[in-house]
């Protein structure tokens, strides 16, 4: 059977199939700047956005397979509603750089990876920058993914090193919470929608390191409205003898542990 290639026009920068909600569908986004949709078993093309001017660079699907969200060239968010291809239907911007990874924590966050080296807590509909996780010493970065409990961030950037940043936090239930409550935090309208709410443990972490850094002296929203926050107190590995022990603060990994190559 022949089957049929479907060229872009430029560069294909991410592609994606959403196990969970649309495991028969291909998403590839692409330098000239179109998200398109594949069916895998058909071979077929289900729809492709128009011409943007800016490169879409990452995509994320979210809201339970309802939406697609991608990074582009710009530091925009351009949200896109599944089915509808022809264009978006919602932006985010607020990243200074351009966006070239995503990684969906639960279906209302995401967390970002920009070329200016930082990886950022993002909240989806309402659109919220909740903070950062960490950074690469302005490096831009190009890959983020799991540990197998999803309890380690690794990324990757333009530098030999490779960065694990302990996120736990992003994950511990709220115990005591009920919904209505998670809603109320996340600034979203409808509490009844529970998979859909951003953590209210992941806000409360946040919000307690941000009154830390202020009580401090430190901390504050730098010249892009962003939060920073203290990332000390994480551990370092290091590929060569002549680096600092596991035990002692990283001083090139930005408070991450860190896995240099040769």
């Amino acid at each position: 059977r022949r089957r049929r290639r479907r060229r872009c026009q430029d560069y294909v920068s991410d592609l994606l199939v959403d196990q969970v909600h649309h495991p028969g569908t291909l998403l590839g986004t692409s330098g000239d700047g179109t998200l398109a949709a594949f069916d895998l078993r058909q071979h077929t093309c289900l729809g492709r956005s128009n011409d943007l001017e800016e490169d879409l660079l990452s995509v994320q699907v979210v809201k339970g397979g309802r939406k697609v969200v991608c990074g582009t060239s710009e530091g925009v968010l351009l949200l896109f509603s599944w089915d509808n291809w022809d264009g978006a239907t919602d932006s985010f911007p607020g990243h200074p750089e351009s966006v070239g990874a995503l990684l969906k924590v639960d279906e209302s966050t995401i967390l970002t990876g920009s070329s200016d080296g930082m990886v950022r807590v993002v909240g989806l509909m309402p659109s919220k920058l909740y903070g950062l996780v960490g950074d690469h010493q302005g490096f831009p970065l190009e890959r983020m993914a799991w540990s197998s409990d999803r309890n380690l961030l690794g990324t990757i950037s333009h530098d030999p090193t490779v960065r694990f940043w302990d996120v736990t936090y992003l994950h511990e239930d709220d115990e005591e919470g009920d919904g209505e409550e998670m809603a109320e935090e996340a600034g979203a309208a409808d509490a009844g929608a529970m998979g859909d709410q951003t953590s209210a443990e992941l806000l409360r972490h946040i919000r307690a390191r941000q009154e830390a850094a202020a009580a401090a002296g430190g901390g504050g929203a730098d010249d892009d409205g962003w939060e920073d926050e203290d990332e000390s107190g994480a551990d370092e590995m290091s590929g060569s003898d002549s680096d600092e022990d596991s035990d002692g603060p990283g001083a090139s990994g930005g408070g991450a542990r860190t896995a240099k190559g040769k």
